[in-house]
């Protein structure tokens, strides 16, 4: 059966493991790609027509069309959908966290036929399978169908156990667009112990309970190597960036992975940790194994806001701890920031900006408080009235994001998006200056121009490596983009 998946701006892991699963069962999958700002920088450009799209559905002639979808693209999904509804009578599958979280809003749209629910690989699979076939689909766990006015629900399977089962990601359906030049991503390991409350990790946790499934698997380190030994030879890969939500959660399998990574592998890395994790023993073999950045998030520089209202469970003193380790080793440090959540004070959100400018991150990324539909931070703002059912309706649309000012109706949403957009900057310039941008610019209200232009200053400093890799990344998509166009 021919598969055509369609995504937008940057790779996406998901779509691959799919696509690798249905190679396998003996499909044929191809890809249809936007490339555009929104997903790399959250800079808007000209609205598009989608017409390399549809040429693409045109010229493929797919029998399933599959979109992958997060939040924050979910109405360029519905437009897509909708414009391929009108032009071609194919069956419309969407999964992805969207659809995960609030499935029956999802599978309401008239132009989707389809909701994948959870993970995804053993459900298209069976899916396609069935449907190549001609047997009957409408009981396949994880998926919901639309039938006339009907819904059919099917509940989820277990999460898939043995994760070395899995065939390696099909990054050639991206690679291809140019997405990513030199540099790769790869995830060793799926699900997050920790239940923080502004996070989507806990809904999936609940949403596989009594499916007797183990909601945190590790690949074999021997899988890894594998398949890095493969990105290696075939796109003569410079770097490596692991995807995992925390990579050092086991401290054993980090350690041996190092030392078989430095013999086999020996290529600059990136990971996330998190701060109560760090200790001697992970960030010396990080750094003797080649790693050069680390991400680490701090999300809030308060621990009361930190640890009751988002559950994160560190200690400031953690935190300063870590990034001592971290810079002992020579390791570039990351941090990752939110403004804006509900009952936190300007005092509160300065605190934030204190203790980074405390540890000096080589680089940091700031965001202002997103409430995605379903957690307990949504659930708690509502209750709290910094939502309404006007902004619950917006988020189940997917406009907004953690990029732009907060959707909250919070009494100092100016305040935090004035440190979101000027602490990357502020960590930069000297220390005499930080006390005079602090008294003189946070609590002002400034002109929205104002704030873009530094927005778009402050790019290279969310994480010089990061920075760069994505503008090479925007290059090679803007290159293959215009090759196809002439040629």
């Amino acid at each position: 059966m021919r598969c055509l998946f369609v995504f937008k701006s940057v790779e996406w892991m998901g779509v691959e493991y799919l696509s690798s699963a249905l190679k396998k069962a003996g499909h044929i999958t191809d890809l249809a790609f936007e490339s555009g700002l929104e997903g790399t920088f959250y800079i808007k450009t000209k609205k598009s027509n989608h017409k390399s799209i549809f040429k693409k559905v045109a010229k493929f002639k797919p029998d399933l069309i599959l979109f992958s979808c997060t939040t924050n693209i979910y109405p360029w999904v519905r437009e897509v959908a909708s414009g391929i509804k009108k032009r071609f009578n194919i069956p419309i599958i969407v999964g992805g966290i969207h659809p995960t979280i609030i499935p029956e809003k999802v599978i309401e749209d008239k132009n989707i036929d389809m909701v994948c629910v959870g993970e995804g690989e053993g459900a298209i699979v069976e899916l396609v399978n069935k449907m190549e076939s001609g047997r009957e689909c409408y009981h396949t766990r994880n998926i919901w169908f639309k039938v006339g006015d009907k819904i059919i629900r099917n509940k989820v399977r277990p999460l898939i156990s043995d994760l070395d089962s899995l065939p390696f990601p099909d990054k050639d359906l991206f690679y291809k667009y140019g997405c990513f030049t030199d540099r790769v991503y790869i995830m060793a390991n799926r699900g997050c112990p920790y239940k923080c409350t502004y996070c989507f990790n806990h809904q999936f946790q609940k949403l596989y309970k009594g499916t007797n499934s183990c909601y945190l698997r590790t690949r074999s380190i021997g899988s890894v190597i594998k398949e890095l030994k493969l990105y290696k030879k075939k796109y003569r890969t410079k770097s490596v960036h692991f995807y995992d939500d925390t990579f050092i959660l086991n401290k054993t399998w980090v350690l041996d992975l190092c030392k078989r990574y430095k013999e086999e592998i020996n290529l600059p890395f990136y990971c996330l940790v998190r701060a109560n994790l760090v200790d001697e023993d992970i960030i010396r073999a990080l750094k003797n194994a080649g790693c050069t950045c680390v991400g680490m998030g701090i999300e809030s520089g308060n621990s009361e806001i930190r640890n009751k209202v988002l559950k994160r469970n560190m200690t400031n003193d953690q935190i300063i701890r870590a990034s001592e380790i971290i810079k002992k080793y020579k390791i570039k440090l990351v941090t990752f920031n939110i403004f804006g959540f509900p009952d936190e004070t300007p005092l509160q959100m300065l605190e934030t900006m204190n203790i980074n400018l405390k540890i000096c991150p080589d680089s940091l990324f700031t965001y202002t408080f997103y409430p995605f539909y379903g957690t307990d931070l949504m659930v708690e703002s509502l209750k709290k009235g910094y939502i309404d059912q006007e902004v619950i309706d917006r988020i189940v649309e997917g406009t907004g994001n953690y990029a732009s000012e907060s959707l909250l109706k919070h009494p100092h949403k100016n305040e935090a998006y004035n440190m979101k957009v000027i602490l990357p900057l502020l960590n930069k310039l000297p220390r005499r200056m930080h006390g005079l941008f602090l008294k003189e610019w946070v609590f002002k209200k400034h002109s929205d121009s104002l704030l873009n232009v530094i927005k778009v200053l402050s790019i290279p400093f969310y994480s010089r490596w990061e920075a760069g890799q994505r503008f090479k990344e925007q290059l090679s998509m803007l290159r293959v983009h215009y090759l196809k166009n002439v040629s």
